[in-house]
């Protein structure tokens, strides 16, 4: 598949605002301390995100040229939240791992096609920031399941 750079960053804007849809269905379910700050640095995380994406676009569009990905479509990491998706903590859980897993996945491969340093130390940061909140979100998760 080759993608353009727009494509890519509006697909990451687009998901960035599911993961705060997302965080506001986790929200309502009972959540320990502990959760509810992961919750919260999910959600600032995914805000200052689709900041940065929407206030950088076009100097990020400049900075990166056409690049293929290889076996890896947008499509194929678009995180659907269905209405028929049970609103519990596992469920839901589940999904921000798959949002999280999904920004890595994009940008570590984004990173191979950019020109400028900064910017790929921009996102080599929120890479880093994902894996962290991944890594959070398994641990509640594997909690919550063996406790059961």
């Amino acid at each position: 598949m080759e993608a353009r750079i727009e494509e890519i960053l509006n697909f990451a804007i687009q998901q960035e605002k599911k993961m705060l849809a997302l965080a506001d269905d986790i929200e309502t379910i009972k959540l320990n301390a502990m959760e509810r700050k992961l919750i919260e640095d999910l959600r600032k995380v995914s805000e200052k995100n689709t900041l940065y994406f929407e206030r950088n676009l076009s100097e990020l569009t400049e900075s990166v040229r056409v690049f293929r990905i290889t076996n890896l479509s947008l499509d194929d990491l678009d995180v659907e939240i269905s209405e028929d998706i049970p609103k519990d903590h596992p469920a839901l859980l589940i999904l921000a791992m798959k949002f999280c897993n999904n920004f890595v996945r994009l940008f570590t491969k984004t990173l191979d096609s950019m020109k400028d340093i900064s910017l790929k130390k921009n996102l080599k940061i929120m890479i880093d920031e994902k894996q962290k909140l991944k890594s959070r979100l398994e641990l509640i998760y594997d909690e919550l399941i063996l406790n059961k």
